[in-house]
């Protein structure tokens, strides 16, 4: 049982604001590539001692368990730059390259970035990348999209795109492996919670995004001129031939105004619950027909009126879910487990890094815990186990030390690595 203790801090320790002249010392094995590539080495890892001398930012959080045992995730990073550096010395000694050297040395100073509203405000601190699917996207009325090219997968790889570019979210599927959620939009029921599960289980994502088009009707009406083939033209219209064989003009009435309303839904893919619900609407006027030359998302979709108001939704939503994923944990899974050495299914490309430390969470799955009436499964209980630190980190995967024998805390494959970090900015 978790007390619920939780103490999450962002720190930022400087030593100067101004530029410094620091000699620090950095090592690396001989044996792993070679002399040059050990040098490099050893000059990076003084290099960052270097530049964690002259200002270093801490991200921690801590947690008890049910015996009382403090479990903290801790991570430390550069807050400084180094302009220069010259190496003054070099020696080896026990399989080991020392390399000391001298950088100029300057504190980073705080960034601000612009708000919607042109304001400025302070950048947040990049944290760990989440992994996210998104399913297909289901139309209320698919009538009412006739005239765009793909608007049930463009649509959320368009949002999963733009989030992607804030450099908090790590995109787990794509065009061709964009899961259906099924007919109906995904609620918080429990067959809709056993789907997620199973489409998190399958792309390895922490969270799936799912939506609904609601509303993508017409508007208006207003008289527009055409020409072209005789008869190409459907509906009701006013034509006259003209004296070349098959060709005609005319008039044709058309819609002026066209509605969007989009509602997304952001599940967590470990329980299947729902999160958080986003619904967005806005209205397009002029010509508000798209055609399907132009693939939602394409350069040429967004150039209409309608592609106008729809990149401007999904920037609504983008900016909502990120809200909504900053103040939730990082989180990795134990894949594979040697001894104290366990592999987890996150690396470089979600933002881990090695001496990253992250809690180890026990999961209960023989126990799930139901609702009052049984029919419903709620989730899985976890304990907080140990503490892993990261030794080694590749792309798509890192190991790390667990700082308990996994046979006395019972951690096992399939047990779950976190960070809380705290909301940025706030």
């Amino acid at each position: 049982m978790k007390l619920g203790l939780l103490a999450l801090a962002v720190l930022l320790i400087s030593s100067a604001a101004t530029a410094q002249s620091i000699e620090t010392e950095g090592i690396a094995a001989l044996d792993a590539g070679g002399m040059e590539q050990a040098r490099q080495e050893a000059i990076q890892d003084a290099l960052q001692q270097a530049a964690m001398s002259a200002a270093a930012q801490v991200e921690a959080s801590s947690d008890m368990d049910s015996s009382g045992r403090l479990q903290e995730s801790v991570r430390v990073t550069p807050a400084a730059s180094i302009s220069s550096h010259t190496v003054l010395q070099e020696w080896s000694a026990d399989g080991l390259l020392h390399v000391r050297i001298r950088a100029e040395v300057q504190p980073q100073e705080e960034k601000t970035a612009p708000t919607r509203a042109g304001q400025k405000a302070v950048a947040r601190t990049p944290n760990f990348k989440k992994k996210i699917a998104v399913t297909r996207f289901q139309v209320v009325n698919s009538l009412q999209v006739e005239d765009i090219s793909n608007i049930w997968d463009g649509y959320p790889l368009e949002l999963l795109r733009r989030l992607e570019l804030l450099g908090n979210v790590l995109p787990v599927n794509n065009i061709s492996s964009l899961l259906s959620a099924g007919s109906e939009p995904i609620i918080d029921s429990p067959a809709n919670r056993e789907m997620i599960r199973r489409i998190a289980e399958q792309t390895g994502s922490q969270f799936v995004i799912s939506g609904v088009i609601l509303d993508a009707g017409f508007g208006g009406g207003t008289i527009r001129p055409y020409w072209g083939w005789q008869g190409k033209e459907s509906g009701s219209r006013s034509e006259l031939a003209l004296p070349w064989p098959n060709l005609a003009v005319g008039l044709k009435p058309g819609p002026s105004e066209r509605r969007l309303e989009v509602e997304i839904f952001i599940h967590d893919g470990l329980s299947g619950a729902l999160i958080a619900r986003h619904r967005a609407s806005a209205e397009a006027g002029g010509r508000v027909t798209v055609g399907r030359d132009k693939p939602f998302a394409s350069a040429a979709f967004f150039a209409t009126p309608f592609g106008h108001v729809a990149e401007r939704l999904i920037d609504t939503q983008v900016e909502a879910v990120s809200n909504d994923l900053a103040c939730l944990p990082f989180m990795a899974s134990i894949v594979r487990i040697q001894g104290k050495k366990v592999f987890l299914d996150a690396g470089g490309t979600s933002g881990l890094a090695p001496g990253d430390r992250l809690t180890v969470y026990r999961k209960n799955t023989n126990a799930p815990i139901s609702s009052l009436s049984g029919t419903t499964t709620l989730g899985i209980p976890e304990t907080s186990a140990t503490t892993v630190t990261l030794r080694e980190v590749q792309p798509l995967f890192a190991l790390g030390e667990l700082a308990a024998d996994p046979a006395k805390v019972n951690v096992q494959i399939g047990d779950v690595a976190r960070f809380e970090a705290a909301r940025a900015g706030k």
